[in-house]
């Protein structure tokens, strides 16, 4: 996918393209060249504000066609480098000063010169990496690709180096796609078994709330004469979801105070046998995460991955733009609320350690003490750390928490840290140099892959649609379509138009 920007210079501005996985830093090198300033460093900015350089674009918050502002100055003269190699299976490091306008291929070279090292750019699979960038010689830019489009005006930085046979790479690249489709095989085994157990669950439960409906549907019905009218009957002919577009619509004033499934058991008049085959499908295809109210332990089984969001993420539809829109236009109008503080009910209090685990604690009390709560803590904690560290507020400043003789008798209701029903708190140990693992694992220990959070990223494309919001935001208040879409394009801006 490309990127299209406009890059202005000293009152002169020119369209500029590149693949939106290039960095900021590779960007810039291709704006000082269209300028013909390529001995010059650079920096852009965006509405005044700097970018990060190393950035991949697509991580920025550019849109397309942005408009940017070139900044060039002389730069550093020299580049103080550190190159951790990998020749073969074989650990090398060195410390290098290089001018910033070196090619990665002469990056190499000189490396291997330092070394002693033969390194052969045609028979090797040679490949230099800075954070998220890479660069190898496969593609054709390896020999054009200066360090000054990788590291930017940086005056010091860490190059992983990387020198092994084309013929293990290629082997290693295969073994890791065939894993890769591996992976994706066995969660989609895993999403249709779910989705059967779903179906065969959801089997046995709509018989008799079918019944129901039927037998009493008659009796509770006050104007026959209006409701019974033959274009609005269900044929057979129809599919479940003409009936459930025929009983959602008068529900619309009372979706937002009552859950369906309330609906489904206390309001049979307004359900209908199609209805209920639509919902039990629909539901067959969703995602329900699991409420648990027990403490529980996530402990990480594997290390951590680099999520890339889908390409899909980046392409913005017609309707999600007026969404958007009409969100704007709503936060502009609508009077700010003076929210008054409410006192917690309850407690959801989740510790993360050093070692990314997690514990999770629900609290029903919120009168429970200071002193509790740490006991609490202690019980899941390794013996060895015990009254060796410290617990900090999880959002900024991050202010240590005290506890002691005085503070274990505060409420954490009457506590400014616990102020809010979902605390986030950071357990460190009083010496940085202790490592894990830290807690004691339990019955109740999961894995961290089994967070909500992560449960609800990796199962986003099976969630249950909000038919009620999206209803809402398509008919309005006076059900006039064709005006509400009229009225849209018309205050819409050229730039946000199909």
């Amino acid at each position: 996918m490309s990127f299209t920007c406009h890059v202005s210079y000293q009152n002169v501005s020119k369209k500029i393209q590149c693949p939106n996985t290039h960095t900021v830093n590779q960007l810039i090198e291709l704006s000082l060249a269209k300028f013909n300033l390529s001995s010059s460093f650079g920096e852009l900015s965006s509405g005044g504000k700097k970018l990060d350089a190393l950035l991949p674009i697509r991580y920025t918050n550019l849109v397309n066609n942005a408009k940017l502002t070139l900044t060039v100055s002389k730069g550093n003269t020299e580049v103080n480098l550190k190159i951790v190699g990998t020749i073969e299976s074989k650990q090398i490091t060195s410390m290098m000063k290089v001018p910033p306008s070196i090619t990665a291929a002469e990056l190499v070279l000189q490396f291997a010169t330092l070394n002693n090292l033969e390194i052969d750019l045609a028979s090797k699979h040679v490949s230099l990496s800075v954070l998220q960038t890479a660069v190898d010689n496969i593609s054709h830019e390896f020999d054009k690709t200066t360090l000054k489009s990788l590291l930017g005006t940086s005056s010091s930085a860490m190059i992983r180096l990387v020198v092994e046979d084309k013929s293990k790479h290629a082997a290693k690249k295969k073994l890791q796609e065939e894993q890769s489709k591996l992976r994706a095989q066995l969660e989609e085994k895993k999403r249709q078994a779910r989705l059967l157990e779903k179906e065969q669950k959801d089997a046995k439960e709509p018989e008799p709330s079918v019944h129901k409906t039927v037998t009493t549907e008659p009796v509770s019905k006050p104007k026959s004469d209006q409701i019974d009218h033959p274009k609005e009957k269900s044929s057979p002919s129809e599919g479940p979801s003409n009936s459930l577009s025929n009983t959602i619509v008068p529900d619309e004033t009372n979706s937002a105070n009552t859950k369906s499934e309330d609906l489904m058991q206390t309001d049979p008049v307004k359900t209908t046998p199609g209805a209920s085959d639509g919902n039990s499908e629909r539901n067959a295809r969703s995602f329900v995460l699991s409420n648990d109210t027990e403490d529980t332990v996530y402990v990480p089984h594997k290390k951590l991955e680099v999520y890339e969001n889908p390409e899909d993420d980046y392409n913005m539809t017609t309707a999600q733009a007026e969404t958007y829109l009409n969100i704007i236009k709503s936060m502009q109008t609508r009077p700010k609320k003076k929210n008054e503080a409410k006192s917690p009910t309850h407690y959801a209090i989740r510790l993360r350690f050093p070692d990314r685990s997690l514990v999770q604690l629900h609290i029903e009390d919120p009168a429970t003490k200071l002193g509790q709560l740490m006991k609490k803590i202690d019980s899941y904690i390794d013996p060895k750390f015990i009254n060796s560290y410290r617990i900090k507020n999880g959002t900024p400043p991050f202010r240590e928490i005290r506890f002691g003789f005085q503070e274990n008798g505060t409420a954490l209701n009457k506590h400014p840290d616990f102020q809010q029903e979902k605390v986030l708190l950071i357990w460190e140990p009083s010496s940085s140099h202790q490592p894990g693992p830290y807690l004691v694992q339990g019955v109740n220990t999961k894995d961290v892959s089994q967070l909500s959070t992560v449960m609800l990223e990796t199962h986003r494309g099976e969630l249950e649609e909000d038919t009620s919001a999206t209803g809402k935001s398509v008919k309005g208040t006076s059900g006039e379509k064709p005006k509400l879409k009229t009225k849209l394009n018309k205050s819409m801006p050229k730039w946000f138009r199909p």
